[in-house]
């Protein structure tokens, strides 16, 4: 869960608020990651952590290695929507 979180904050800054600066307009979804997904992910990270339900050591290393899954899983599931809309078309 912890991974899965930690994810969910690294959202805020890329793609949301990097597209949104870069492109200089709003990227769809930059309201909610900055309004909810950046305060809450932050206070659940910073409470299991005071509350030793993870170790901060465990957490340095499964907490990217749950983001770089999660962003693998993300690749390959684009991959296979594209693969099932081509040949359906």
């Amino acid at each position: 869960m912890a991974g899965y979180v930690l994810a969910m904050v690294l959202n805020v800054f890329a793609p949301h608020l990097f597209a949104t600066v870069l492109m200089r307009r709003y990227m769809p979804g930059t309201a909610t990651a900055v309004l909810l997904n950046l305060p809450l992910g932050w206070l659940y990270l910073r409470q299991i952590l005071m509350e030793h339900r993870i170790e901060l050591r465990v957490f340095f290393w499964a907490g990217p290695l749950a983001v770089l899954a999660i962003l693998a899983l993300i690749l390959v599931l684009l991959a296979l929507g594209r693969r099932v809309t081509s040949t359906s078309a």
